[in-house]
């Protein structure tokens, strides 16, 4: 059986905005909401200011946790880009996938257009997640 989550174009272009201000770095953020619908997006510092690593800023991490929780909200997605490539969760994301129960969200570039693909990442399993985008 394959879960289906729902995210929506606006909460999409966000992500991609925030993703191309901060080329040639990898940029990161979290993603909340409830029952397969992601509903909200937060972006986190990435301290690494790299072009092919993040690290979340923890005191930031923890502020997004609790706005989550104080709206009632679950933490549901974890979204990073790779501006360079792959498309595909890297050895390091992998090792460092510490949520299994989130989605892992990669934003890459092909031709200066940003796409994505998403992930659960689990005991260093990886498997592609449906992702549904609405209007």
């Amino acid at each position: 059986m394959s879960e289906i989550y729902s995210i929506s174009q606006d909460l999409i272009e966000q992500i991609i905005s925030h993703f191309q201000a901060h080329l040639p770095e990898e940029a990161c953020g979290l993603l909340a909401g409830k029952d397969h619908t992601f509903q909200s997006w937060i972006p986190i510092p990435n301290i690494l200011r790299s072009p092919t690593r993040y690290r979340m800023d923890a005191e930031e991490q923890l502020k997004a946790f609790l706005q989550f929780e104080q709206n009632q909200q679950d933490l549901m997605g974890i979204v990073h880009s790779h501006p360079s490539g792959p498309q595909v969760p890297s050895e390091t994301d992998i090792r460092e996938a510490f949520y299994p129960e989130a989605i892992y969200f990669i934003f890459f570039q092909t031709n200066e257009q940003w796409g994505y693909k998403a992930y659960r990442i689990n005991q260093r399993q990886v498997y592609e997640v449906k992702i549904q985008v609405l209007k």
